[in-house]
């Protein structure tokens, strides 16, 4: 939602049969108070209040993520600060041989044949991506990289290189 230009939240509050899902762990960053927000017609919205548990988000959870809702600043440096990043580490991935799914959010799918092991060395080595058989029917053998700050990004891709060497994995024009 937050780095698209567009919106279905209108047209689902119109609807009869529509919910839009959104959560506030990735443009907002607030993970870690497991907080999301479904919007649509009152009419789903009351079935759903009605089979939820009692208290079941804290009233600080709410209260700061209704504060975020209200941070368009914070939203547009998140934004900026998420394509300057994708776009780096895409190119530089690319620039390894790597194909990189197309991505306007904080996380690249990176299409590599044995994509298991290069999962696990780069775990031993202290770096988490996830591992492309985690979601269900993936056609393409891969794992899922998180954005980060340069830095960061550039570590991972130390990282990234020094597991490529050291399986000899030669992936040149192999990721399509």
């Amino acid at each position: 939602g937050e780095f698209i230009d567009e919106s279905f939240i209108a047209r689902a509050v119109k609807s009869k049969n529509t919910l839009v899902l959104r959560t506030f762990s990735k443009a907002w960053g607030l993970a870690g108070l497991r907080i999301g927000a479904v919007i649509g017609p009152a009419t789903l919205i009351e079935k759903l209040t009605q089979a939820q548990q009692p208290f079941p988000v804290p009233q600080i959870a709410i209260k700061l993520a209704l504060a975020a809702l209200s941070d368009q600043k914070f939203i547009d440096k998140t934004k900026l600060f998420v394509t300057r990043e994708r776009k780096f580490l895409t190119s530089q991935l690319q620039l390894r041989g790597m194909s990189v799914s197309r991505s306007i959010t904080n996380n690249l799918f990176i299409k590599v044949p044995n994509a298991t092991n290069i999962v696990f060395e780069l775990e031993k080595c202290g770096v988490s991506v996830i591992n492309g058989t985690f979601f269900p029917d993936m056609p393409e053998e891969g794992f899922r990289i998180s954005l980060k700050d340069r830095q960061t990004n550039r570590i991972f891709l130390k990282k990234l290189d020094e597991v490529l060497k050291l399986n000899h994995h030669h992936i040149r024009n192999a990721g399509g």
